[in-house]
C-alpha cells in the first residue's frame, strides 16, 4: 500500500479492498495511467467532501513508481528523537507542531541528512539511529507548481541535556521535549496527518 497526502486528503494505491471498509468519502478507481495524475490532485483539492481517493490495482508498486513521476521529487528525512526521560522531540513551525527533516543534499545518505538537520533545526547533539520508520508522502505546491515530497523517517535516540535552540530561519518559533500526555494534548489536535502516521 502507498498512502500520499494532499492536506487532509489522502490518495491510495492498494491491492485489495479490505481497508476500505474502513474509509468515508471515498472515490474508488479500478485502474491508473498517468493523465490521469493531475487531475486526481486538482479534484481533491477542490472537493469539499471528498477524503480518499483510492487506485485499486494488481500492481501497486508498479502503478505508484508512475505517479511519483508526474511531479518533482523532493527527499527529506528526519526523525522522532527520544530522550533518556522517555519525552519526544517536536518543532513548532509555521502554525503547528512538527518532527525535525530537512531536505537530503546531494551526496548525503538519508541517515546522515535525518541527524545533521534535527541537529540544525533544535541545536541538539549525540543522536543515534536506532531504525527506520516508514517513508510519508505528501503533494503541495511550490513556485506555482505542484511538487510531491517524500519524508524518511527514522526512530532516534539522544542523551543531549543542553537547551534546545530552535532554528529561526526556518520559521521554528519552538523545540520541545514532550511527554506522551502533552503529544495526545497539544500535538495531536495541531498537526499533519503524515506526522499522526509516524506518532
Amino acid at each position: 500500500m502507498y498512502k500520499v497526502f494532499v492536506n487532509d486528503k489522502v490518495i491510495l494505491f492498494i491491492k485489495n479492498t479490505k481497508l476500505l471498509s474502513d474509509m468515508e468519502n471515498v472515490l474508488v478507481l479500478h485502474y491508473y495511467d498517468n493523465a490521469i495524475a493531475s487531475m486526481v490532485v486538482n479534484f481533491l483539492k477542490n472537493d469539499g467532501k471528498l477524503k480518499h481517493l483510492v487506485f485499486l490495482t494488481p500492481t501497486p508498486d508498479q502503478d505508484f513508481e508512475s505517479f511519483k513521476n508526474n511531479f518533482e521529487l523532493i527527499i527529506a528525512a528526519g526523525g522522532k528523537v527520544s530522550n533518556t526521560e522517555g519525552k519526544v522531540l517536536f518543532i513548532f513551525r509555521l502554525g503547528k507542531w512538527d518532527l525535525p527533516k530537512g531536505k537530503v543534499e546531494a551526496n548525503e545518505t538519508f541517515e546522515a541528512s535525518a541527524i545533521r538537520e534535527i541537529e540544525e533545526e533544535c541545536g541538539i547533539g549525540n543522536l543515534t539511529i536506532l531504525n527506520h520508520i516508514k517513508d510519508t508522502y505528501h503533494i503541495y505546491e511550490l513556485n506555482g507548481k505542484m511538487v510531491l515530497k517524500q519524508s524518511v523517517w527514522y526512530s532516534m535516540k539522544s542523551d543531549d541535556t543542553s537547551e534546545l535552540v530552535p532554528q529561526i530561519e526556518e520559521n521554528i518559533t519552538d523545540a520541545r521535549w514532550m511527554t506522551d500526555e502533552e503529544i495526545q494534548r497539544e500535538v495531536l489536535k495541531n498537526t499533519y496527518p503524515s506526522i499522526k502516521e509516524i506518532i
